[in-house]
């Protein structure tokens, strides 16, 4: 009967928040999909490859099931899903372990509704949790050791991470020095493959998302962390008082994550995506402390507060997440629309500048795209600024693309666009180049955004010659 709330929890946010799809998941998709169809890790085919994703073992596992023949976007829900149950495995292991009650953790953490927003979104975020959690339990229970090699390959952070889970074992003789070998093998073998592939020792999303001055980086970064600030400084002194070191490890990692977050800026997208993965260590250390001192601790359990979404969620049950939830709102289902309008009258191999560089990507696979944002764009990403600053209009139109895709927050009026969409569209169209040698498609796409309001979609086809 204990199970019976967590159980619903899960299944029936599972059910609200199997939809969602986002569009940097199509990122992954589409390389997946090329491994699939043997033209190898690249972004658009018979080009130089660039690294523009940010989980290479995301990527391996999609292109894994898809070469038996699984639909790519099937197979995110498959491991996302999958994540997800090894993360709430792993819980019950060190809840045991840490002998806490187990029923408080699992009600409370499958009640969190970012888990599954992200989880069940395409992307790597639920794999990277359950990794983490079982990285922390690995220094308790060796035979977990495996977690910590796959976790230094899963997301940009995960070398650093394994870096300071291979010291502490080290020092703490937690695990044999043949077992640490053979633990940082994966990290090793894929940074040989990235330098001799890529030609890069870093890839190419870091320097896409990493320029914007320190000080901001850091504002933003302490302003992304904040809600979970007083469980590490209270922890810590719990633990001290205490005398307790049995669970420093568990703090240290989930400090070393809040650190990098903060070191990376925090994240423009919103609801805690790089906070899913402290989830559970946390609430097993706010619980280890209500449960072995004072209930005073017991209080850290109001920062989860705004995570937790079973009430809305069983209001509106049976219906799923409105595309008004979604990340990027209706772009997934219009981008479909505008690919087989694309496909009308511009042949494949075509090149198109893109600012949304997943979903349309992945659904003109036979396509070149020019991401003008960077992730996977050599060139611009090494430009000036931070996530999403990074534009070039000259390069751009250097490159003289067939087509290019805008966006707008206003319908066109008086035959004129409004492009307050995003500053690199703004700049691009008020490049002379633009007006002389582009013209737009008469017809547009209105789409939902996130939350609220609209967003317009429109087509600029490059001149003959």
């Amino acid at each position: 009967m204990w199970l019976l709330v967590p159980c619903t929890f899960f299944f029936v946010q599972i059910w609200h928040y199997l939809p969602h799809e986002t569009d940097d998941a199509y990122i992954f998709y589409r390389y997946a999909q090329n491994v699939v169809d043997g033209y190898g890790l690249l972004w658009n085919r018979g080009e130089q490859p660039v690294e523009g994703f940010s989980s290479p073992l995301w990527v391996i596992l999609l292109a894994m099931l898809g070469s038996i023949g699984t639909p790519i976007p099937v197979a995110a829900n498959i491991l996302g899903l999958g994540s997800l149950f090894l993360l709430l495995y792993l819980s019950v292991i060190l809840c045991r372990h840490a002998k806490i009650p187990l029923w408080g953790v699992l009600s409370i953490g499958c009640g969190l509704g970012p888990l599954y927003y992200w989880g069940l979104s395409g992307m790597e975020t639920p794999l990277f949790a359950a990794l983490f959690l079982g990285t922390i339990l690995s220094l308790f229970i060796p035979r977990w050791w495996w977690c910590a090699s796959l976790l230094a390959i899963v997301r940009p952070e995960g070398p650093i991470l394994f870096i300071g889970w291979f010291l502490y074992a080290f020092y703490n003789r937690v695990h044999r020095p043949t077992r640490l070998a053979m633990a940082a093998a994966p990290m090793l073998m894929y940074q040989l493959f990235r330098f001799l592939y890529f030609g890069e020792y870093l890839p190419n999303t870091y320097y896409a998302k990493v320029g914007a001055p320190l000080f901001e980086r850091l504002q933003f970064g302490l302003s992304y962390v904040q809600i979970f600030i007083p469980i590490v400084i209270c922890s810590g002194i719990g633990l001290v008082w205490k005398r307790e070191r049995t669970w420093v490890p568990l703090l240290l990692f989930c400090l070393l994550e809040m650190l990098i977050i903060v070191m990376g800026g925090g994240d423009w997208m919103f609801w805690g995506r790089m906070l899913v993965g402290l989830f559970f260590p946390l609430l097993i250390l706010v619980f280890f402390l209500f449960e072995h001192s004072h209930r005073l601790w017991g209080t850290l359990l109001l920062c989860f507060y705004p995570f937790l979404t079973p009430l809305g969620v069983f209001q509106s049950f049976p219906k799923p997440l409105p595309v008004q939830g979604y990340q990027e709102g209706e772009l997934g289902r219009t981008s479909k629309e505008v690919a087989d309008e694309i496909r009308k009258y511009l042949p494949p191999n075509s090149q198109i500048a893109i600012n949304h560089a997943g979903f349309l990507p992945y659904y003109l696979m036979d396509y070149r795209f020019i991401d003008m944002t960077g992730l996977n764009d050599h060139y611009i990403a090494r430009t000036q600024g931070g996530l999403h600053q990074k534009y070039d209009p000259d390069y751009v139109l250097r490159k003289e693309p067939s087509l290019i895709v805008m966006n707008s927050q206003n319908p066109p009026q008086k035959n004129t666009i409004l492009f307050d969409y995003w500053e690199g569209e703004r700049q691009l169209s008020e490049h002379p180049l633009f007006a002389r040698n582009y013209n737009a498609v008469q017809r547009y796409w209105k789409r939902k955004k996130s939350i609220s309001g609209h967003a317009y979609l429109y087509l600029f086809v490059r001149k003959q010659p």
